[in-house]
């Protein structure tokens, strides 16, 4: 309802609060006597409490923003402060700042015409959803709170710090090197392992979050100390309220966030977890904010650069361990492959933390925010420390693309091509496929040559599972993939890099019996392949067949009497002394009836025409 009566300005108040002093539920009154827009778009004003002038009044909601543009804050308005908090410019000599969210307007400045005298009262209106008096006479409550005594103001001051305010929060984006005095509430998003540092100058250790709020997003560092202080307080997916930090610039080569700014925590600074507060019930949990691109325009995108991505896990590889060239520091290493409705599949890097604890699997949604791309034999993506990974996450983005990747998998098309953009491993042997051949013409191939070529087929067979899986070389240096001999001391030596070790790497070949309307052979499959047409990973499968070869066999007879197409480069080796044919398959896709008929079809006419 509409609300009038006589009110005066809140003399002395600004100086209560300029001096840190106030009470958190004063709302003074005051007239504005000028304003501007700073060069940052925020709105500087003057104003008056009828005792004490502010010059440095700042409003930094978009609220008043528009208010300002509408021609309703003109200089000798009348508004009530009502959500504030107070900053000072450390450059200037710490000249204390108050930083405004939100107001009230009681009297149009045009209607005034001039500057109040102390004590004037003037007939004040405004709107209000409450029946609790608006635009009373502060100058009672101001005069109480000088009179107070220093044990009660100390109380006070206690009471406070121990329940922060929603009004007294100050939103993340607005943060600056300018500010001091201030208090930010957020989700804590991503929170970094410990790790060690040294330098020219210094060591220690550290660890870093990233807190988010309504407004934005901030990455927060802890060294030594501090680190030590808040490690163990700091979890993901938690409110916190923190304070008293140093702003400075962002170093985005350690930071995906999208803020100008960052906070190191020092000696002086609190957090304190949401949970704990008489307020938490009025604060509303904020959401992730996500810069997501298609995968098909990585290939457009500058190496080094971070970015966000959300797609449909396909493959999920075993972790590796290896050993970095430059620290020589063991690192653990895990490969997943990624779809997008781009109809593109991205080779992802794990490393160490998120390779070790990823609990991803094929056919689920993944978020990424802050990976970086790389280019290594094509373009590439790998995490890094502040690499936030989601399984499933709740975004309107993950309903569409499960959607997209649910049509296709009740249409049976999973063997759509899907564009690559790197060229490692299998991924680069696919060129010079486009040569379709049937079985029965693969019979003579010259020594030391190879022959590439396409072939519909049906898989009708397959090799004994006992020689389905053997003991490989677990060297981190050279990734050597060769069997390995096993000693009598229980140690296992490879005899390509001469080295022994008490660990092995299982990984699996099959040997597929392919038939087509002319004929019929063996082919040769690897890790890669089993892992796509069996929908496990070698790992997985292997256990299975130590531990139970009916389960086994039933995953591999699913694929018998199915009919694939398949990349084949063949060849001609000695084998112990004789010539044998070799047909290895390089990539290999499950028919569809449909798609067949249709490509059957356009041969016949264009074999007519």
């Amino acid at each position: 309802k509409r609300i009038s009566k006589m009110s005066k300005l809140s003399a002395g108040l600004l100086d209560l609060i300029l001096e840190q002093r106030r009470q958190s539920d004063q709302q003074p009154i005051v007239q504005i006597l000028g304003s501007k827009i700073m060069s940052n778009n925020h709105i500087r004003a003057i104003v008056f409490d009828g005792q004490t002038i502010c010059q440095h009044c700042i409003f930094i909601s978009s609220e008043i923003d528009q208010q300002y543009s509408d021609g309703k804050l003109q200089k000798f308005t009348i508004i009530r402060l009502k959500q504030y908090s107070l900053s000072s410019i450390p450059k200037k000599d710490n000249i204390p700042v108050i930083l405004v969210q939100q107001i009230d307007i009681l009297r149009n400045g045009n209607e005034i015409n001039r500057r109040l005298k102390p004590n004037e009262s003037i007939d004040t209106e405004i709107v209000t959803e409450s029946n609790e008096p608006v635009g009373s006479d502060i100058r009672n409550e101001t005069t109480d709170h000088q009179s107070d005594q220093p044990s009660n103001r100390k109380q006070n001051k206690n009471n406070n710090n121990n329940n922060i305010r929603p009004e007294n929060i100050t939103p993340i984006n607005v943060l600056t090197p300018f500010f001091n005095a201030w208090t930010i509430c957020g989700l804590c998003i991503h929170k970094s392992q410990i790790r060690c540092f040294a330098s020219n100058q210094h060591a220690g250790r550290l660890f870093t979050f990233d807190l988010c709020d309504d407004s934005g997003e901030i990455h927060i560092v802890c060294f030594n100390d501090e680190c030590d202080r808040f490690f163990n307080l700091i979890d993901e997916k938690q409110m916190y309220f923190i304070g008293r930090g140093m702003i400075k610039m962002a170093n985005k080569r350690f930071t995906s966030i999208n803020n100008d700014y960052e906070i190191t925590l020092t000696k002086s600074s609190f957090v304190r977890p949401v949970c704990n507060d008489q307020n938490q019930d009025q604060i509303e949990i904020p959401k992730m904010r996500y810069k997501f691109v298609e995968l098909s325009s990585i290939v457009d995108i500058p190496a080094n650069t971070m970015i966000d991505v959300i797609g449909v896990i396909r493959l999920v590889y075993d972790m590796k361990t290896l050993l970095s060239k430059k620290t020589s520091r063991q690192m653990s290493k895990r490969d997943i492959i990624i779809i997008d409705k781009s109809m593109v599949q991205v080779r992802l890097t794990l490393w160490d933390y998120n390779a070790e604890n990823f609990q991803g699997q094929p056919d689920q949604i993944i978020a990424l925010k802050g990976v970086i791309v790389n280019d290594y034999r094509g373009k590439i993506l790998s995490t890094r420390d502040t690499t936030h990974i989601l399984i499933e996450p709740d975004l309107p983005e993950k309903d569409l693309l499960k959607l997209w990747y649910q049509s296709i998998v009740e249409q049976n098309d999973l063997s759509i091509n899907f564009k690559c953009l790197s060229s490692d491993q299998s991924e680069n042997r696919n060129d010079n496929f486009n040569k379709k051949r049937y079985i029965a013409s693969i019979t003579s191939i010259v020594v030391g040559e190879v022959l590439k070529f396409q072939t519909n087929a049906t898989i009708i067979g397959f090799n004994s599972i006992k020689y389905h899986m053997y003991k490989s070389c677990a060297s981190s240096t050279n990734q050597c993939l060769k069997k390995v001999l096993e000693n009598e001391d229980g140690t296992y030596q490879c005899l390509k890099c001469n080295e022994k070790s008490i660990n092995f790497q299982w990984r699996m070949i099959i040997q597929l019996f392919l038939a087509d309307c002319s004929g019929s052979f063996y082919v040769t499959i690897f890790n890669n392949q089993i892992e796509q047409i069996l929908k496990k990973s070698v790992s997985e499968l292997a256990t299975l067949i130590q531990t139970d070869e009916n389960q086994y066999l039933k995953i591999l007879n699913q694929i018998i009497f199915r009919q694939f197409s398949f990349n084949i480069y063949s060849r001609n080796d000695y084998y112990n002394g004789e010539m044998r044919l070799r047909n290895t398959v390089i990539q290999m896709n499950e028919l569809k009836s449909k798609k067949h008929s249709s490509n059957l079809l356009q041969l016949i006419q264009t074999m007519i025409n």
